[in-house]
């Protein structure tokens, strides 16, 4: 249940809130004064959990104006709801609970509240003190109930008139103060409420006079004092670079370990931090570290790395670790094994405790940074304000070490999308998944682990959500939707099926609070990560006493949840499920994907995953430079993935260029959002190697093999004086059944009204009033398209099904068919210069590559042999070479990026097909 509100997302910007003097009794007043000083200092969500006790409490909440709301039935799922928001926001959610247990509910998240200085303000209602002691309904001594880990508490007396309403609003102050108070004693504060009746809004009348000196605050807007000051990013970040510089001056092979972080200001430190020292990072997944934009230095993969001792870089002499331990067992046992051997520690804490389990550190730094983080310092993340430094010289073996783990992964679990599912590539294929903006929140047990050894490189703008602090599965679900609800921003949730089971009932607060959350839950049937622990060697205590096995059928409580659901068997069906899930989550709607798999298979993937990490390090290293990247850009309707076959073969082949793949969609969305509603195809080329140029992997230079429309994109960066190709001299470019351009006009105008009537089309899909509508709009452009006779090689391939299957979900998701109409509008043909010239300009920087059997591109190869262009040749095959022979076009652009042999090549490759298609 959501108190409605205007537009998914909305704060309630335009509701005017209740005047406190408006109050119907005493008990409204106090209750409505204390929430107005909290949505003054910035209240990032209210949870009411329904109750008789608490319901000037919940009156109050709801006169709020400016303030996200839920009602939660489960005051236990309630708090973890809040314990989200606090952590996305980086400011307090309050939590409204009535007397008696419903407060005992809320101790788990007061626990991991209070284990990673999470704000949060728990305001529980309690009977009178006359009530107290004699046997009242619903009455338990609730003071002190938190213990230990409560920041602060306070008992507010009845309300009435004997209490001046100053000191009211001075105890709300204090209470927001001490949730916020120096991050190391930052934490929930429980603020326990006795209430006389009336309990409804009846009208008491009480003497307006008692406003006194507080009725000038209630005509402004401000705090009734100003909060407590905290340190900027940036002078925090200054902080800790000049005491880890001073630290570690001595050092030669210093590291930097950056934990899981807990609030946005962190954040923001670690990676100005990162960029100054200029050290290897070791970048726990919920550092929110591992985009390459955010920290050029960071390790992803140090956990498989370091699995080897022998194979792994160099012990550190010096570390610096920043927030709490990593998830990885293996990563914290390494550090350890630096230290026992004079490895000296430094701490940077942000929480009560030191991350210091061996009592080692020889230096601390406690630090006190604004959890929030204003949109100023927010816009400025990707250049960071202090002095970013070149790379140390530690960090070349760490980062080689890290492309070659990330070789073996992507080969073992990025290539066949028709290969059956499994957790390692459920945990890639989700943490790639999810795009700016949207929060990736990762259970305990595997679903971190996983995605802490797998995950690759993240979307930029990607806030990582993880509750390391005591490392229980309590509310997990619950955190998901606190983040989706207080941000507006979708909210991915992977999580282990106990661990869903555990938070079962959060399924209706998902459902009904208008957060748009996509919840994957691992279904292994039990608790998977006992098989990597100790236990796997005692087989009658591991089944059934610890890992549980439950027989859980997800599918029903999706159902009763009014859920979509889905249960995809392959890899490819995942993305796709992904995709649609997406989609929905940005109208405020929930999916439930369940991925099944088995925890004996599950075990043994891993360790021969980490058996082919072992033996990829131990390989031994060619004296040769290393091949540039190979950017690969796909071509018209495709996506990035339709590199994965290709990616895949190219990888068997020794010494093969590592690959990048573009994203043409992901630009052309870029220039639409910017108001170009046609891009020309000089301007998509420009957007596209404007992206490609800010990857730090790409700032040595790297040559590109383009498909088709890629391959025309690319052909742009060899247009001499143009602004597409600015800075693109050292670039070398393949060309795959790509056409430099049309000469004649009469053809160019027949084509540009033949690609205007095929863009309006691919616009009526999403103009569809039903599935069934659309549906069949997608089939009839899809037949029209592949009936071309180009295409005939490939559909008549087994592999066409499944490409046809992946552009079906594609153009299924909402937006991208009328993205593709506008590339085909603005990028035709017709309506673009010719680039003949640009290609006999390009000379050597340019090779073309067509396909047997496709008659019309071998007539731009022959002419393009005569401008003295290299030309190569696959025999049977088609236009579509990435799909129709991924091992051909491989081998081609692995000797092309290390070129030799004759300009004008064939290659032999027989007439099977590729039966595999991401």
């Amino acid at each position: 249940m959501e108190r409605p509100q205007e537009g998914r997302g909305s704060v309630n910007a335009a509701r005017p809130s209740m005047g406190a003097a408006d109050a119907p009794n005493w008990n409204a007043l106090w209750a409505r004064l204390a929430f107005e000083e909290w949505r003054r200092r910035g209240l990032s969500m209210a949870v009411v959990c329904p109750g008789s006790r608490s319901a000037p409490l919940a009156a109050a909440v709801a006169a709020l104006r400016g303030v996200p709301t839920i009602i939660a039935h489960d005051e236990r799922g309630g708090a973890f709801a809040a314990l989200g928001a606090a952590r996305a926001t980086g400011r307090a959610a309050a939590v409204v609970t009535t007397s008696g247990t419903a407060v005992a509910n809320l101790l788990p998240a007061a626990v991991e509240a209070s284990k990673t200085g999470t704000p949060l303000l728990f305001v529980t209602a309690d009977r009178p003190p006359e009530l107290h002691g004699c046997g009242a309904n619903q009455c338990i001594r609730q003071q002190g109930i938190f213990g230990s880990f409560a920041a602060w508490s306070v008992e507010m007396p009845c309300a009435g008139v004997d209490v001046p309403l100053s000191w009211l609003l001075a105890t709300a102050g204090e209470a927001w103060d001490r949730a916020h108070a120096p991050s190391h004693a930052a934490g929930p504060v429980h603020i326990n409420w006795a209430f006389r009746e009336p309990l409804a809004p009846i009208v008491q009348p009480w003497d307006r006079a008692s406003l006194g000196e507080i009725e000038r605050w209630l005509d402004g807007d401000r705090p009734w004092r100003d909060p407590i000051a905290q340190g900027s990013v940036d002078a925090v970040a200054a902080q800790v670079i000049d005491g880890a510089r001073a630290f570690a001056s001595r050092a030669q092979q210093p590291i930097l370990c950056v934990g899981p972080l807990y609030s946005p200001g962190m954040r923001a430190v670690a990676d100005r931090v990162a960029a100054a020292l200029g050290w290897p990072v070791l970048a726990d997944i919920g550092s929110g570290l591992r985009s390459v934009r955010t920290c050029v230095n960071a390790i992803r993969h140090a956990d498989l790395i370091v699995l080897d001792r022998d194979a792994a870089p160099q012990l550190p002499d010096a570390i610096v670790r920043v927030g709490a331990l990593h998830a990885s067992r293996r990563v914290n046992e390494w550090v350890s094994s630096a230290l026992g051997q004079g490895a000296r520690l430094m701490l940077v804490r942000t929480t009560a405790e030191p991350a210091d389990p061996d009592r080692a550190a020889s230096a601390e730094l406690v630090v006190d940074v604004r959890a929030d983080v204003p949109a100023a310092a927010r816009d400025s993340q990707a250049v960071p304000t202090v002095d970013a430094r070149a790379p140390h010289h530690s960090s070349a073996a760490w980062k080689r070490a890290d492309e070659v783990v990330d070789g073996v992964l992507r080969a073992a679990l990025d290539g066949d999308a028709d290969a059956p599912i499994d957790e390692p590539s459920t945990a890639r294929i989700v943490s790639e998944s999810a795009p700016s903006g949207c929060t990736l929140l990762l259970g305990n047990s595997m679903p971190v682990r996983d995605a802490d050894m797998h995950a690759p490189w993240m979307n930029e703008g990607v806030p990582i959500a993880v509750s390391r602090g005591a490392s229980g599965i309590d509310g997990m679900l619950a955190t998901a939707v606190g983040h989706a609800k207080a941000t507006g921003e979708p909210t991915i949730a992977l999580l282990g099926d106990i661990t869903m089971l555990h938070d079962l009932s959060s399924l209706a607060l998902a459902s009904t609070s208008g957060a748009g959350v996509v919840i994957v839950v691992v279904n292994n049937d039990g608790g998977g990560i006992f098989h990597f622990l100790p236990l796997q060697q005692h087989p009658a205590l591991l089944e059934p006493w610890s890992t549980a096995p439950q027989g859980a059928d997800f599918s029903a409580a999706a159902k009763i949840f009014g859920m979509s659901f889905a249960q995809p068997q392959r890899r490819g069906e995942l993305r796709g499920a992904l995709d649609r899930s997406l989609a929905d989550a940005r109208n405020g709607r929930c999916t439930l994907i369940e991925v099944r798999t088995n925890r004996a298979e599950n075990l043994a993937f891993h360790r021969s995953l980490q058996a082919q990490v072992t033996a990829a390090l131990h390989e031994p290293r060619v004296n040769a430079a290393p091949c540039r990247p190979l950017v690969l850009v796909h071509g018209f309707l495709g996506s990035p993935d339709d590199w994965c076959p290709f990616e895949r073969a190219l990888r068997e082949i020794p010494h093969a260029p590592p690959t990048i793949r573009a994203d043409l969609l992901g630009a052309a969305r870029a220039l639409i959002a910017a108001g170009n509603a046609k891009p020309s195809l000089p301007q998509l080329a420009c957007a596209l190697l404007g992206a490609l140029r800010r990857d730090p992997r790409l700032q040595g230079g790297f040559d590109v093999l383009g498909y088709s429309l890629g391959g025309r994109v690319a052909l742009e960066w060899m247009v001499p004086q143009q602004g597409a190709a600015a800075g693109a001299n050292d670039i070398r470019v393949m060309l795959a059944s790509a056409h430099p351009g049309l000469d004649d006009e009469a053809e160019r105008s027949q084509r540009a009204n033949a690609d205007a009537r095929f863009a309006e089309q691919l616009a009526a899909i999403d103009g569809a009033r039903t599935a069934d509508e659309r549906d069949a709009r997608i089939a009839s452009l899809l037949d029209a398209w592949y009936s071309t006779p180009m295409f005939a090689p490939l559909t008549s391939g087994p592999a066409f099904n499944l490409i046809l299957q992946r552009r079906r979900e594609d153009l299924q998701s909402s937006g991208t068919a009328s993205c593709w109409a506008a590339i085909v509008a603005g990028c035709s043909p017709g309506s673009n210069e010719p680039r003949w010239n640009a290609l006999q300009a390009a000379g050597d920087a340019c090779t073309v590559v067509t396909g047997e059997q496709d008659a019309r591109y071998c007539a731009v190869m022959q002419r393009s042999g005569h401008l003295g262009i290299a030309t190569r040749m696959i025999k049977d095959a088609g236009h579509a070479l990435p799909m129709e022979k991924p091992e051909a076009l491989a081998r081609l652009a692995a000797a092309w990026a290390a070129p030799h042999g004759s300009a004008h090549e064939t290659i032999e490759t027989g007439s099977t097909h590729q039966t595999g298609l991401a």
